[in-house]
């Protein structure tokens, strides 16, 4: 029998958010429980710290450079490329996404509830005359209360039209694959009034900044989150916003514990594999930020990556680099399906199975026309951004998760960016956009014994 799949996508988690991967205030009970019957990964690295080309990375188990996706609103998923949904469902598999679409195209899903239109369709439909998403001021951060009630609110319609998908499932022939594609806890940050009176920051902790964590950045960078921090200008204001965004994945984790219910209540639990992860994360305070965008930092790399599937694995927390690219070619395996040409991932069932390694080294790339580009290989503990300008930094993530010491300098740390630089080019040479295959090669032909043509 084939298994169900549930992925669970909230937008912009990043990873010690979450109580099992480090946050002491009691956010994630339902996610954690699933973590530790499950496997968690410490060092799951996104191919992009942005929605829509992390998103389409995902989808495609490709590079940006392979799906050529590059930003969010830029450009679109070519159809050529194999996809998750188009590969399941070709399967068998029935497929439904509900949630933020970016990078999917919904023809390929057999059920779809689209946030932007759907949602909005269905607020009016209740009579309200709020628009979603909504926007507090950005002298607040861009956080606040919801004028939506709480069972209106986006990520409980999520859960109620999850829980009816899992429960019309019951009994069918054909497995499923459900996406749900949370937006919380991306910005912007608003929580329905009922939540109002949990929003106490004394449990919040900013990181101890140092006065010169900006000095060795790239100058655009360095531009681009000073201009960010000027609307942090307090501490209460950015403990308040942080403090949102955690109430937004506490409001995920009820709709997950939803979820669970359908699926014990109907019987589908064991046949059922859950995973937990994210497109990127947040600064979180870090440069007194918040958000994403042209960083290669750590907090907005590094994801969550839960898999739950008792019947097969046992729980262990594993360190071993994985990427948000392997997720595709690895549920492709589990059910069964051939993994496509072209994609660049690495299933990850014998690391699952056997323990064995994966990769040695994570990518991650973001392209602009406006600014430099950059890349990144890391290995678990050492990370090279080089960008196209020829700039480049290295951090020692194990002293300083952060990113606030480039030591790209540094006359004793030579060796290391030698060994990822290399790492770096042999990835570029080999995650190229390979969606039109070659039709034929005249030097392969020449080469052949008897053939001699000019």
């Amino acid at each position: 029998m084939k298994p169900n799949i549930i992925l669970i996508y909230p937008d912009s988690l990043t990873a010690h958010a979450l109580g099992c991967y480090g946050n002491p205030n009691d956010v994630s009970p339902v996610i954690d429980k699933l973590a530790s019957e499950g496997v968690r990964f410490t060092n799951c690295i996104s191919a992009n710290p942005v929605c829509q080309p992390s998103r389409a990375s995902l989808h495609t188990g490709c590079y940006v450079t392979g799906h050529n996706v590059r930003n969010n609103g830029t450009e679109e998923l070519d159809p050529v490329y194999p996809t998750i949904a188009k590969e399941f469902g070709k399967a068998g598999y029935r497929c439904a996404y509900y949630g933020k679409t970016h990078s999917v195209n919904q023809e390929e899903w057999d059920d779809v509830f689209d946030l932007y239109p759907d949602y909005n369709r269905y607020l009016k439909g209740r009579g309200s005359a709020v628009a979603y998403p909504e926007r507090p001021p950005v002298a607040d951060l861009c956080a606040g209360i919801s004028a939506i009630p709480d069972e209106d609110f986006s990520e409980n319609i999520l859960g109620n039209i999850a829980d009816r998908f899992i429960r019309d499932m019951a009994g069918k022939k054909e497995p499923f694959l459900l996406f749900m594609s949370h937006e919380a806890p991306h910005s912007p940050w608003t929580i329905p009034e009922k939540y109002k009176d949990f929003l106490s920051t004394d449990d919040i902790a900013l990181p101890e900044i140092p006065d010169d964590a900006l000095e060795s950045k790239h100058p655009e960078l360095k531009a681009y989150l000073e201009k960010r921090a000027m609307a942090a200008d307090t501490d209460e204001k950015l403990k308040y916003a942080i403090k949102i965004y955690q109430t937004l994945i506490k409001i995920v984790d009820n709709n997950v514990e939803k979820l669970l219910k359908a699926l014990e209540e109907t019987g589908q639990r064991d046949n059922t594999i859950i995973i937990i992860t994210s497109d990127h994360g947040d600064h979180l305070g870090n440069y007194r930020s918040l958000g994403k965008c042209i960083s290669s930092a750590d907090n907005l790399l590094r994801v969550p990556l839960i898999v739950n599937y008792p019947k097969r694995w046992s729980a262990r927390v594993d360190d071993n680099l994985v990427q948000n690219v392997d997720l595709f070619p690895t549920l492709a395996e589990l059910a069964g399906i051939a993994i496509p040409s072209g994609v660049q991932g690495k299933s990850m069932v014998e690391l699952f199975d056997n323990g064995q390694t994966v990769r040695e080294y994570a990518f991650s790339e973001e392209h602009y026309d406006h600014f430099d580009s950059w890349m990144v290989a890391q290995d678990k503990r050492w990370k090279l951004v080089y960008y196209s300008n020829g700039r480049q930094e290295l951090y020692d993530l194990d002293n300083d998760p952060y990113e606030w010491k480039n030591l790209a300098g540094n006359s004793d740390v030579v060796e290391h960016i030698s060994r990822l630089k290399d790492e770096l080019l042999k990835w570029r040479f080999t995650c190229t956009d390979r969606k039109t295959p070659e039709r034929g090669c005249f030097v392969k032909d020449f080469m052949k014994p008897g053939f001699f043509r000019y």
